[in-house]
């Protein structure tokens, strides 16, 4: 409790030389490391806008630099990073989560989306490691990881170090990467029911509702197209929302949230979500006056 209060302290005297709001995208910010400070537990980061903003890390943090696990120190001031962030809504500080340089970041955003073979290097009661070149690449496993061998569902147990394993992926918090499905064959885990949903923070350039296809640009810049089998629910914040308030939100450049499911093969679009309201304009009482 005392340290929390610390924290908050710490963050509200910085606001004084940092901007404490984050730019208008999603949960990931990039920018160069400004200031560390370990004792305090806070990070200013110099964002892309040029803006230095103050944040607030938690005690577990997720570090990754050059692919591999990292810890705080092993960062200095001026490296280019992107961190992952959440609000606290009981202190209104934006903490965070996870901390990489940009090349951990894109090779760990493609190994949440794609599906991977290679041999396994551990197996441990709540990790599996996986040898690819070079490189270990690590999954949590829970529960929820689900294994195949030849066309039937079987314990963990059946599976040896060395043995070459195809992983579907799923993302989560921190920086982590769960393993959903594990199998001997590709095809086992195509048939698997092995779906799961997340979000997706951007700007929605182009909705084409009869092919049906969506043109979102995500945070880092780049666009990427995403489709669906069935129309998607349309949503404005919490509430049921129109085709014409989507196509709106697209023209006002508004920030959107797509809920995507991810299949072994691809990911389809179940939801769309815009983040702010859109505000009715109101008639210009003057130019109804003269008329």
């Amino acid at each position: 409790m005392l340290r929390g209060l610390l924290c908050l302290l710490l963050l509200t005297i910085s606001s004084a030389l940092y901007a404490q709001e984050p730019a208008p995208f999603g949960h990931t910010r990039r920018g160069t490391i400004s200031a560390i400070r370990s004792d305090a537990g806070t990070l200013a980061l110099k964002e892309s806008d040029g803006v230095v903003r103050a944040y607030h890390l938690l005690e577990r943090v997720f570090f990754r630099k050059q692919r591999q696990e990292a810890l705080l120190q092993d960062f200095t001031n001026g490296e280019s990073v992107v961190i992952q962030i959440r609000l606290n809504r009981d202190t209104s500080a934006y903490e965070v989560l996870g901390m990489m340089d940009s090349a951990s970041y894109q090779w760990l955003a493609h190994l949440r989306s794609t599906l991977l073979r290679a041999p396994i290097l551990a197996l441990e009661e709540d990790r599996l490691t996986l040898r690819v070149e070079e490189r270990t690449v690590p999954y949590v496993i829970d529960q929820k990881t689900r294994w195949y061998r030849q066309g039937r569902e079987v314990s963990k147990s059946t599976f040896q170090v060395g043995e070459w394993v195809w992983v579907s992926p799923e993302s989560l918090t921190r920086g982590e990467v769960l393993a959903r499905g594990v199998a001997t064959n590709r095809e086992d885990l195509s048939k698997a029911d092995l779906s799961t949903e997340y979000n997706l923070r951007g700007k929605l350039l182009k909705w084409e509702p009869t092919t049906p296809s969506l043109l979102l640009r995500l945070p880092s810049g780049a666009t990427q197209t995403f489709t669906y089998n069935t129309p998607p629910e349309l949503r404005q914040r919490s509430k049921p929302t129109t085709q014409e308030q989507i196509q709106t939100a697209i023209e006002k450049s508004l920030p959107i949230c797509l809920r995507l499911k991810r299949y072994p093969n691809t990911d389809l679009v179940v939801r769309i979500t815009i983040e702010q309201t859109i505000r009715r304009q109101k008639p210009n009482l003057k130019e109804e006056k003269k008329q």
